[in-house]
């Protein structure tokens, strides 16, 4: 195996298992600080539910469209940009008011939309022969990093804040990028397996 191969094969595998990592973590950090983050952005009681459910809707309403996008501009490209909204949407989420909250809350939607229909498509495309370990690997990731989040999210938010929890937590987005970003742009089109 080359080093331009290995390099790319470390950095898209640590990629793969970051992504999977952020996965659940947006959606299930959320139900133990749901009350302070709701008093936070001044968001009626009657809207609280719409934290956990927005994620939920988008996956639905977005997932043939993410496809679709993801065939024509390219599994990894497609897959990039939905994690560079995915970040977006976590921090705006951080900003005082209802607006940013609910709107933070969608694009993190759009964003686990791209992970969850184009990772599956992007281990397939470049891991032919590792499909079953790198799949499980990862939903093993994700399931992990989403009981920790809902673990330690509401002790967090006890001693720093929601705000800051969120911000905190959400760091594991930007480190996603920093390894599956560089792997899409000098990487595409090589075959890792």
């Amino acid at each position: 195996m080359s080093t331009t191969s290995r390099r790319a094969t470390v950095l898209l595998t640590t990629g793969i298992l970051l992504i999977g990592a952020n996965l659940r973590l947006p959606i299930t950090m959320m139900p133990p600080m749901l009350d302070s983050v709701r008093r936070a952005a001044e968001l009626p009681t009657s809207l609280a539910g719409l934290l956990t459910t927005i994620p939920l809707l988008m996956f639905a309403l977005l997932s043939p469209i993410v496809a679709q996008l993801g065939i024509r501009r390219g599994t990894g490209q497609t897959l990039l940009l939905t994690m560079i909204i995915l970040v977006g949407g976590s921090y705006l989420r951080i900003i005082n008011g209802a607006w940013a909250l609910l709107l933070g809350t969608a694009l993190v939607g759009v964003g686990i939309t791209g992970g969850n229909v184009l990772l599956p498509a992007l281990i397939k495309e470049k891991f032919p022969t590792k499909i079953g370990p790198l799949t499980a690997v990862y939903s093993t990731t994700m399931s992990i990093v989403a009981s920790l989040a809902t673990a330690f999210a509401g002790v967090m938010s006890v001693h720093i804040g929601s705000r800051s929890t969120m911000a905190t937590l959400s760091t594991v987005s930007i480190v996603a990028l920093v390894f599956f970003g560089p792997y899409v742009r000098r990487f595409t089109g090589t075959h890792v397996s």
